[in-house]
This record gives C-alpha cells, structure tokens and sequence, in this order.
C-alpha cells in the first residue's frame, strides 16, 4: 500500500506566525489551481450550453441534467476514490484526473458539430460524467496532498483552496462565453501550460 510521501519540510511556527518556504507557496498555489480548474469545469458551459442544446431539440430538463450530473457523479466517486487514494497513489490521481477533465473539457466544446438530438444529449451525459470522475479524482487528491504537506495547519490552507474553488465558479462563465463567442481554440496554449505544470510538477516533487 502506498502512502503520501510529502510529508517532510511542514511549514514551521514562529509564535503564531506560520512560516512557509517557497516549496510551500509553489504547492499552494499548484494545488490551489487544481480547484480553480475543477470549478472552471462545472461553470464553463453555463452561458452557451443551453441555447446550443435548444437548438438540438433539447428541452430544459434534459440539459438541466446534464449540468447536474456532474455533481451527481462526483457525490458517488468523491468517497470511492478518497478510500482508495492511498493504494492508487495521490500524484497519479492528480495527475490523470487533471488530463482526463482536461480533454473532456476541450471535447464538450465540439458537441456543436453532432446532429441530432439523441447523439447530442447523450454524447453530453457521456463526457461530463467522465470529466466530472477525473475532476474529482484531482480535487480528492489535491485534498490529500495538502493535508500532508500542510499538517499543522489544514484548516487555513483548506479554506484558501475553497477561495480558488470560488473564484473558479465566478470566472467560469465568463471565459465560457467568451471563448465560445470569439471561437478561439486554445489547445495549443493549454497543451503548452500542461507541459510547463507538468515539468514543474517534477522538478518540485
């Protein structure tokens, strides 16, 4: 079995005052990103979504379900993946879950080009519950991480990673609307940025 293994340099106290090195600064901002990404992923679609899926014929139950199922999968998969985190290992989790809500995110963007009705909604339901299992895979382990790398105060860094979390849902709408009414295709820009994370991932751990 396999356990998380950050445990070493814990921010230190002087007083009151805690005292984080810049590993501990990279590592909450990294981890910070990962729950302002997992928001972005629950907003995103909320401005052009449903005028797309009205133009298929949907109705608005129908794509009411869609947004909502991604919180529905994420209730059932959020305790099953924090049961095992320790046994598939939390860098993987972080790591694979990234990707996959990564890729499912680009993929909803393409449903535009699917006719009919039944192909479009189900091809919906299909990648938001893959991408809601990968983003719940990277948030658990975020979670994870910082616990270990910050033990001695977890309830200050959980907080400052719900404030990412939050301005995820504040920010998501906007950049889905934008991006959807401009049509820029940024694949390159975000495989450039995934790269650069992931490179820096490895030389910090």
């Amino acid at each position: 079995m396999r356990t998380v293994g950050f445990r070493r340099n814990v921010p230190t106290f002087s007083g009151t005052k805690m005292k984080f090195t810049k590993r501990h600064w990279f590592t909450l901002a990294l981890i910070g990103s990962v729950h302002f990404a997992s928001a972005i992923c629950i907003s995103l679609q909320a401005p052009f979504y449903p005028p797309e899926a009205e133009s298929k014929g949907a109705t608005a139950t129908e794509y009411g379900f869609v947004f909502g199922v991604f919180e529905l999968v994420s209730f059932i998969c959020s305790p099953l993946i924090g049961k095992y985190v320790n046994v598939i290992g939390p860098k993987f989790l972080l790591k694979s879950g990234l990707f996959v809500a990564g890729i499912c995110s680009m993929l909803f963007g393409f449903l535009h080009f699917v006719e009919g009705h039944a192909e479009f909604i189900g091809l919906s339901f299909a990648i938001r519950i893959v991408e809601s299992v990968g983003a719940s895979a990277a948030t658990t382990a975020a979670f994870s991480i910082t616990a270990a790398v910050f033990p001695d105060c977890v309830a200050t860094t959980f907080a400052t990673l719900e404030v990412f979390y939050g301005l995820g849902y504040i920010v998501g709408p906007m950049i889905g609307g934008l991006l959807f009414s401009v049509g820029i295709c940024l694949m390159g820009v975000l495989g450039v940025l995934g790269v650069w994370g992931r490179l820096e991932w490895k030389k910090h751990f």
